[in-house]
């Protein structure tokens, strides 16, 4: 069963956050042709036709999900805001997890965010994938969990658009008394 426009179109929108390429300023002004020629390789790999690749980003670019704009000879790939609204709903389910070290290595990973309330939805979101991530609150905006998450942080940060000032990852040996924190994260 061959799959329809919408379907390609949500894993586009899927491979294009999970690969990190929302709202990025590609290096080069050759950025964009290098992320689609990725793209093509999945729709090959797929054996999706060139047809299907070139419709299914019109009907993106149609539907006000992507937009593409060169700045100062450079080109730049994004979603639009009704596109990041979707397509987070697409990929709320596929969190990546932190990976679990062998040995814990001491060093409590700390995220503090202050997020105007005109990003409401941002904050809420970002809340949700921390827990979704694994992460524990110490306080409304400060989660904790103690292992490397630098990749993680970064890519959600770059995914809701927020700076780092509104989002700051902290790493350190000392975070006060943290008892209750190991029994939860099974420290010992």
């Amino acid at each position: 069963m061959r799959p329809t426009r919408k379907t390609l179109a949500r894993e586009v929108l899927r491979y294009l956050i999970i690969g990190g390429a929302v709202a990025i300023a590609l290096s080069t002004p050759y950025g964009v042709h290098r992320l689609m020629r990725e793209v093509k390789k999945e729709f090959k790999r797929r054996k999706l036709s060139q047809k299907n690749f070139q419709d299914t980003f019109s009907y993106l670019r149609r539907r006000g999900y992507l937009h593409m704009e060169s700045r100062h000879g450079q080109d730049f790939l994004g979603l639009s805001k009704k596109g990041r609204e979707i397509a987070r709903t697409y990929v709320a389910f596929q969190v990546p997890s932190i990976p679990r070290p062998q040995r814990w290595n001491g060093k409590w990973h700390i995220v503090l965010f202050d997020i105007s309330t005109k990003k409401q939805s941002a904050r809420n979101s970002l809340r949700f994938m921390l827990k979704r991530l694994g992460f524990c609150q110490l306080q409304k905006s400060v989660w904790v969990i103690p292992f490397e998450c630098r990749k993680e942080i970064e890519s959600l940060k770059s995914f809701f658009g927020l700076s780092d000032m509104e989002v700051r990852l902290v790493v350190s040996t000392e975070a006060g008394n943290m008892r209750h924190y190991r029994k939860i994260f099974d420290l010992g």
